[in-house]
């Protein structure tokens, strides 16, 4: 193939994979704005987008399917937390059980071979 038109079809691939880059990292902002307001129902529409969205660059060859499977488990890892500070948060006192602490006395204690 000619040089001239490797050079050319580059020129084309590279402006096609930026604009589908961009695309790709303004949701997955967004999803992230949206983990950090706290609203979970928001926050997992918008992670299911993100997620999508991850994979439909790596079918087209615009990232790498590393790179997307990290970005969804940082996603999912941050929406799980999330999650879980809410549950906590929903949860008063005084519907909790209380705990009770070990009857032995016995102070756990890690043991090292050094």
């Amino acid at each position: 193939m000619p040089a001239k038109k490797a050079a050319r079809q580059s020129v084309k691939r590279g402006a096609r994979n930026r604009s589908a880059r961009t695309i790709n990292r303004t949701i997955l902002a967004t999803a992230a704005r949206s983990i950090e307001s706290g609203d979970t129902a928001v926050a997992e529409q918008a992670v299911l987008v993100a997620i999508s969205s991850l994979d439909r660059a790596v079918q087209k060859g615009v990232i790498h399917k590393n790179t997307a499977s990290r970005r969804k488990s940082r996603l999912s890892i941050k929406l799980n937390r999330l999650k879980v500070a809410g549950a906590s948060e929903a949860e008063t006192p005084a519907a909790r059980a209380p705990r009770r602490r070990s009857t032995t006395g016995a102070r756990q204690t890690s043991r090292r071979s050094t």
